[in-house]
């Protein structure tokens, strides 16, 4: 089960490898998920900042990060 919720902000540290990028271990990683909202956020910075295409697709899809499609959750989260 999934446990970690990735954010934009994470994501871009992974990619840029920027400070905090240590604390995404790949047991970490390996137990994550992103929304499409953070994913298009990323994607949306990548380009802006004059990723290509082809740069932006080598840059979402290395190796080591497997992607899958999951169900979303037709409940609402508790309110806190």
């Amino acid at each position: 089960m999934n446990e970690v919720v990735f954010d934009a902000s994470a994501m871009l540290a992974l990619l840029h490898h920027e400070r905090g990028e240590e604390k995404l271990t790949a047991d970490l990683l390996a137990r994550s998920v992103a929304s499409t909202v953070n994913l298009a956020e990323v994607q949306s910075k990548l380009v802006k900042n004059g990723a290509t295409p082809m740069l932006l697709g080598a840059m979402l899809s290395p190796p080591s990060i497997q992607w899958s499609l999951i169900q979303a959750s037709t409940q609402e989260s508790p309110a806190i």
